[in-house]
């Protein structure tokens, strides 16, 4: 499977921007509480799946190695399981309300106590945010992802969001995606999604987050899973002997050049949701 050869192409601004920029300034502010208003708008995602590549298990026999699984479900159960534990908070937070920049924070979040309530966020003491630029899409799909980059089966599985949107820049970047399994080193990478109403937006629908990860940083990644046991992330990408039993899913193995050199790695796609939260800065 190739990936993308070069950068995005920027959409030109649209009526529909102004409306949703217009929009995150009229919903910023938070509840009174004494303190001052806080007039950003910041999301805490909620979901995160893999959706490709697929992630599968060997049985690690040197001599004759058979492939025992896809382990793409549980990876995900184990994600799903530490975002809804509140083990691990990831934000999605736009400082200004021109939305020129969206903030990307690993943070501690206190779950609401009440039905309806938003969770209480804060960022981590000594992880810095990733700092993003946001392109504004005129019209159409927000998505700006190479369809020959995944697996063609899995494609139609990719979140599409569509109008109002939101799209970063493409950039390379390191992110936390759990305790569970650590952060991705990322090169070529975006966010996108939807705003659920542009006039009064309480959620992030349809995200997806894809970008392209080295194998040399696939290969420092360890992981532990529930009666598995520690992986690399890159040992459960790279399956030579689920190839032939799962052809419509691998190899997965592709090359970015960087830096002039074709570095080996894998295309990622992870669909995502997010929901409005109430920030308090560190």
């Amino acid at each position: 499977m190739g990936g993308p050869t070069s950068g995005p192409t920027i959409a030109s601004t649209g009526a529909g921007d102004t409306e949703v920029s217009a929009s995150m300034a009229a919903t910023g502010a938070s509840e009174t509480t004494g303190a001052p208003v806080d007039t950003g708008i910041t999301m805490r995602l909620d979901s995160m799946r893999f959706v490709d590549p697929h992630l599968f298990l060997s049985d690690g026999d040197a001599n004759n190695p058979m492939c025992q699984a896809d382990i793409t479900d549980a990876v995900n159960m184990v994600l799903g399981d530490d975002i809804a534990a509140y083990k691990f908070s990831l934000l999605v937070r736009f400082e200004d309300v021109a939305a020129t920049e969206v903030r990307v924070i690993d943070a501690e979040c206190e779950a609401p106590t009440e039905p309806g309530a938003m969770a209480l966020c804060k960022p981590n003491d000594g992880t810095p945010a990733v700092i993003l630029g946001v392109e504004t899409v005129a019209m159409g799909s927000c998505r700006d992802l190479d369809p020959a980059a995944y697996a063609a089966v899995n494609v139609p599985l990719i979140n599409d969001p569509t109008q109002p949107c939101v799209r970063t820049k493409r950039a390379s970047f390191s992110l936390s995606i759990s305790g569970s399994v650590g952060a991705l080193d990322l090169r070529e990478a975006q966010f996108v999604a939807e705003l659920d109403d542009a006039a009064a937006p309480t959620r992030l629908v349809d995200g997806v987050l894809y970008g392209f990860l080295p194998k040399v940083s696939a290969e420092d990644l360890m992981f532990d899973l529930p009666l598995i046991g520690t992986k690399t992330l890159w040992s459960v990408l790279d399956v030579p002997a689920c190839v032939a039993p799962h052809m419509d899913l691998l190899p997965s193995v592709d090359t970015l050049k960087i830096n002039g050199m074709d570095v080996p790695g894998v295309w990622l796609a992870i669909n995502f949701t997010a929901a409005r939260v109430l920030y308090q800065p560190g």
